[in-house]
């Protein structure tokens, strides 16, 4: 229960905090930093293990995939060209490196998840170099390489780390991971920070950006969150509902949101940025939901 309150009531204050200084988006170049910071802590804790795949992780994943390029086509075949790249931005995401600390607090399976985390990201990843390419609108071979390099930087190479120093020294590792997690929220927060900061520098850069348009990105946001829970509990029924439905429905989107920053704009980012909002209210409602069952 405070874990969900205070995330919900440092989500806001991040934001507010990036909206009312815009200089911050001059550290913008730190959001990589944060991101490989947080994965790396998060792979010297976990157990790699090939027991607990299970096939709606792989369903889960595809799914993402499919609702992703699915509805890209259908808003640029309808006219909606800026729509439909957040909507790519937004549903392409892996699944979210806190997704197994929901999963725990309401009494899931961690192991489930956490291994979803690493498949989906991995998946995902391979994708990404092929996909963001057609999707700005430049299938270079150049480009794809780039994303593929941004790719490995960001989501594999700490990995890599993380495997050799959990091979050299177990124990170490573990305490390390321990160590860092403590940090993990504070760098979260700062990323949020600064995508806030470099979203809205971005829209006081234009000349004019519909309201239309904002509202449109945030209902878009709200539904493709809304369809990952829900296809989630049903990819995932009768065992692993409660966990899919996470799975699916919590992203790491400060993954997305620096691959939309770097090749799209800040527009576009705003998507998985406001998809943050509306998976942390469902987890703030989950969390009281088991809360109040269990008392």
């Amino acid at each position: 229960m405070n874990f969900a309150f205070l995330r919900a009531f440092g989500l806001f204050g991040a934001f507010a905090i990036g909206g009312f200084f815009p200089q911050l988006s001059a550290f913008a170049w730190l959001i990589r930093v944060g991101l490989i910071f947080m994965l790396f802590s998060v792979y010297l804790r976990i157990e790699l293990s090939f027991s607990m795949l299970h096939r709606s992780q792989f369903f889960a994943t595809a799914f993402g995939i499919l609702l992703a390029c699915g509805a890209w086509t259908g808003l640029t075949a309808a006219g909606f060209s800026e729509l439909g790249k957040v909507a790519f931005f937004t549903a392409i995401t892996p699944t979210a490196t806190a997704a197994p600390v929901i999963v725990s607090l309401i009494g899931g399976n961690i192991t489930y998840t956490v291994t979803t985390f690493l498949l989906s990201n991995f998946l995902i990843s391979l994708c990404l170099p092929v996909l963001v390419p057609f999707v700005i609108g430049d299938p270079a071979v150049g480009l794809a390489r780039d994303v593929l390099m941004r790719v490995l930087g960001v989501i594999l190479a700490p990995l890599a780390v993380a495997l050799v120093v959990r091979w050299r020294a177990k124990g170490v590792a573990r305490k390390l991971g321990e160590r860092l997690s403590v940090w993990a929220f504070y760098v979260w927060i700062s990323m949020v920070i600064l995508i806030a900061a470099q979203t809205r520098d971005f829209i006081d850069r234009q000349a004019c950006v519909p309201w239309g348009l904002l509202g449109a990105i945030a209902g878009l946001s709200l539904v493709v969150c809304v369809v990952n829970f829900v296809a989630g509990h049903f990819l995932g029924k009768p065992t692993y509902a409660l966990e899919c439905s996470q799975a699916l429905g919590q992203k790491n989107n400060s993954y997305t949101i620096y691959l939309a920053l770097t090749y799209a704009d800040p527009l576009i980012a705003l998507g998985p940025t406001l998809y943050i909002i509306w998976h942390n209210l469902w987890n703030a409602w989950q969390l009281y939901r088991f809360d109040t069952r269990r008392q």
